[in-house]
């Protein structure tokens, strides 16, 4: 089976062509913006668009016509830190939501070509989360849900964290929610870790669904701190289900970098998400992550989320 990687960015390329090497009766191939149209003439039996590709919107078009399956980041409505911390001049607000727009438009754009669109959401994969998600949404363990904490800190990819980080949990919120909207966001952010006007590096907002659960989220990321997630609490008025996604196995103090020593377990997400994704495309089978609508509803999530932290403002979806 051949699954293309298309990507404008050879090291994030990379990232998701290692993994599909690994797995077997796969045959992956990449390529940048110049050999797209190679690629998919080759009519591989998947595609894996990575990175930011929302100035790329002819893309659109040549995936529709190749007819395969797609994998996809969600694309980055990034607005920066200046305009979510500084309530800054009109003109530059109106380019933050023009940022934000053309994010959403180039999602929109895809669904609508029909394309089979999955957004990429490692957090969502697995057995163990498979688990916590039947036992609340099926045995209704911790009986009427009410509340969802969830944090994530990736500190291996610079960029804003509202934008980075929060997909990875409003994903598996979506994934226990089963659809049910948000109804509005409240978020703020700042740059201090960052030391970047224009990124964000912390990033905290609260979500109400129209259901009533209340989701609580801490999306920021740091140079000091290993990755330690995604790591969520669901609370009923029954009980409540602590999931870690990559839990500790080491702790102590690394001499070297002066810093705490982490070794994660687990499997890596993003592995287990690409064998799931190959595995249903193998079978025919629709694959298990976000639909385009789904990823829709989270990526205007994020688009609220900055608007609320630009203004100070909650933000009605």
């Amino acid at each position: 089976m051949k699954i293309a990687v298309l990507s404008s960015d050879p090291h994030r390329a990379q990232e998701y062509l290692s993994p599909l090497s690994a797995l077997p009766d796969l045959d992956p191939v990449t390529a940048g913006p110049d050999g797209w149209d190679e690629v998919l003439a080759q009519r591989p039996d998947a595609v894996v668009v990575t990175g930011e590709l929302t100035g790329h919107r002819d893309l659109t078009t040549r995936l529709a016509e190749a007819g395969a399956p797609v994998l996809a980041e969600h694309p980055s409505p990034v607005a920066t830190a200046t305009a979510a911390v500084a309530k800054i001049d009109a003109a530059e607000s109106a380019a933050t939501a023009t940022a934000a727009a053309t994010a959403v438009a180039a999602a929109e754009a895809m669904v609508a070509a029909g394309i089979r669109l999955t957004f990429a959401s490692p957090g969502r994969c697995g057995p163990i989360f498979a688990a916590v998600r039947r036992a609340i949404t099926e045995n209704k363990h911790v009986g009427e849900l009410t509340t969802i904490h969830g944090a994530y800190h990736d500190s291996g990819r610079p960029g804003p964290a509202l934008a980075g980080n929060a997909p990875v949990l409003l994903d598996m919120v979506e994934s226990v929610l089963g659809g049910d909207p948000a109804v509005s966001v409240y978020a703020q952010v700042n740059t201090i870790l960052s030391g970047d006007p224009e990124v964000d590096s912390a990033a905290l907002l609260t979500v109400r669904h129209a259901s009533g659960v209340v989701v609580s989220l801490d999306a920021s990321w740091s140079p000091t701190i290993a990755a330690t997630g995604p790591v969520m609490t669901f609370i009923g008025d029954r009980a409540g289900i602590e999931y870690t996604g990559r839990p500790r196995l080491l702790d102590g103090f690394d001499a070297t970098t002066a810093g705490a020593r982490w070794e994660p377990g687990g499997t890596d997400a993003r592995q287990l998400m690409l064998a799931e994704f190959a595995a249903a495309v193998r079978d025919g089978e629709q694959p298990a992550g976000p639909d385009g609508a789904a990823g829709l509803r989270t990526l205007r999530i994020v688009e609220a989320a900055y608007a609320s932290a630009r203004t100070g403002q909650v933000v009605d979806l």
